[in-house]
């Protein structure tokens, strides 16, 4: 889901930013998103863009351990690019 949704604010767009950030968060035991970090980031403004993305996801599904939710960590790669007209 996230690789389809290439993140660029106005500033990354008018400098041609691209590269891949690398995001880690925890989707809990009802599959709620929280703890958002960045851990690598390519510009600060495409960065925020890129956090603020996944703070704003809706619930995930859960990892399952002995068939039963159990919280875990996620990292995720978002590539981002600029499209030229």
């Amino acid at each position: 889901f996230l690789e389809m949704h290439p993140v660029l604010s106005e500033a990354g767009r008018k400098r041609k930013v691209k590269g891949s950030i690398l995001v880690r968060f925890r989707v809990d035991e009802l599959g709620v998103i929280d703890g958002v970090e960045l851990l690598r980031g390519i510009h600060p403004e495409v960065d925020a863009g890129a956090l603020e993305f996944v703070r704003q996801l809706t619930a995930w599904e859960p990892a399952l351990y002995n068939g039963m939710p159990v919280a875990t960590y996620v990292l995720k790669r978002m590539d981002v690019y600029y499209e030229e007209n």
